[in-house]
């Protein structure tokens, strides 16, 4: 039976031994924060940024200074304050509104951010997505080849070991994206039409079409939930590995659905406790206009980012393990 605890552990000292696997991890979140301030540099939007980052910290502090005040305990309206302060991510919250109200106050000019919106800038945008694109998937295939790599004690250089990857991995990705989405899109040229000719069945039908793909991308995550484990660790092409991935889960979902819960679980303890505090660090540095405290934010942002990559190359350690065990485990069934 697989043992998720034992995989969990195993995944945990198996990147103790092997520190180095986070690094192309480690790149991937670098380069895309170091291409975004580039292009906040090269496009003129620093100053503005910078100006809109100003007016939101003498915002917080005024509401700081009114909530953290003893005299306004009870007044009216402090209540709604303090939740709204508390709860501002919350779409509910009106601190947003007020914020914008405060904006207006203080005369801040929007229409500046318009005139950034120039054939300059748009080059500059779709170059550096693009590069932020086709760098992220190169490292991601780069940080999946070297973890099996690893596991299989095998002896060869990360570039080699990527680029043998790299066109199996591109076509995995595009079929995933076919076996996903497909349906999805023959669904759209269905419903479209039909309500065109009659909204009422239009409805109904989008409400069914919308239940059948929740119900549908679920069974087929699940299914294909192996994919890139197994394209790296047999290194066939990726329709074998789908076939592989699909056959191996076959009448196991509630044992895959474990596990994916644990990778879940993964992912919003990053968000939740790095890649939140990355991002708010990474913002304070870029228009923070004391040296000071950017320095602090620059330590910060170096902290977390080590942080995030750790804990993401853990993820994909802890789903070869679970590969590897739930294969082991299912040939002796």
């Amino acid at each position: 039976m697989v043992d998720i605890g034992r995989d969990f552990g195993d995944s945990f000292n198996f990147l103790m031994r092997n520190k180095k696997l986070i690094v192309p991890i480690f790149f991937s979140i670098l380069i895309p924060l170091i291409l975004v301030s580039m292009f906040i540099y090269l496009s003129g939007l620093n100053p503005l940024m910078k100006e809109l980052g100003a007016y939101n910290r003498e915002f917080e502090q005024q509401k700081a200074a009114y909530l953290a005040n003893p005299e306004n305990i009870g007044e009216q309206g402090y209540a709604g304050n303090l939740l709204n302060y508390f709860g501002k991510d919350n779409a509910r919250s009106t601190y947003n509104d007020e914020y914008a109200a405060f904006l207006a106050e203080k005369e801040f000019d929007w229409s500046r951010f318009a005139d950034l919106i120039n054939p300059k800038n748009i080059i500059l945008s779709i170059l550096f997505v693009l590069l932020i694109v086709l760098s992220s998937f190169y490292l991601s295939c780069m940080s999946y080849a070297i973890i099996v790599m690893a596991l299989r004690k095998k002896k060869a250089s990360a570039a080699h070991a990527t680029n043998w990857f790299l066109w199996k991995f591109l076509s995995l990705k595009i079929l995933k994206l076919l076996i996903v989405f497909g349906p999805i899109a023959l669904a759209a040229l269905v419903i479209i039409p039909l309500f065109t000719f009659n909204k009422f069945l239009g409805v109904i039908a989008i409400i069914i079409a919308f239940l059948a793909m929740m119900a549908y991308l679920v069974l087929v995550g699940l299914r294909l939930f192996f994919i890139e484990p197994a394209l790296f660790a047999e290194g066939r092409p990726a329709l074998e590995t789908v076939r592989e991935s699909w056959g191996l889960t076959k009448g196991y979902l509630k044992k895959v659905l474990l596990i994916f819960f644990v990778i879940t679980g993964i992912s919003l303890f990053i968000n939740s406790f790095v890649g939140q505090p990355l991002y708010g660090a990474y913002s304070n540095f870029l228009f923070e206009p004391s040296w000071l405290r950017s320095a602090v934010n620059f330590l910060l942002v170096a902290v977390f980012l080590v942080l995030e990559a750790f804990v993401f190359t853990f993820q994909r350690i802890f789903l070869f393990h679970t590969y590897l065990d739930f294969k082991g485990w299912r040939a002796k069934k």
